[in-house]
């Protein structure tokens, strides 16, 4: 009871205190918002990773193999291009790959170790 008497004094909160909260919390709602927006729309698919994935296994089997032809390759839901150049004086091998997903398209290069056949 002693500590109710205390706290007879405190007045309410007025009007313009509670429109300053309500806008201080609106604006972090909306600071909030906007960056979950973009957070979403940079997110990429999951073909596109599956693709990505697709790419590190085409480039190992053109090591192990020495496949040095241009070539296109059909999955579910992207293709793939590889454009081969080879640059003998250097001994290497210049790998572009080119990932079609839906209408957007995405550009990759490696360079490897050329072996003659």
């Amino acid at each position: 009871m002693k500590l109710l008497k205390r706290f007879k004094g405190l007045q309410a909160s007025s009007i313009l205190e509670s429109v300053i909260a309500i806008s201080i919390i609106s604006i972090c709602v909306l600071v909030s918002l906007i960056i979950y927006v973009n957070i979403i729309k940079q997110s990429k698919s999951v073909n596109y990773y599956n693709a990505l994935h697709a790419v590190k296994e085409l480039k190992c089997q053109v090591i192990e193999d020495k496949d040095y032809e241009n070539d296109s390759f059909v999955f579910a839901g992207f293709t793939i291009e590889k454009e081969v150049v080879v640059i003998k004086e250097e001994n290497i091998v210049m790998l572009n790959w080119k990932i079609k997903i839906n209408n957007r398209v995405q550009a990759l290069s490696d360079i490897i170790v050329y072996y003659e056949n």
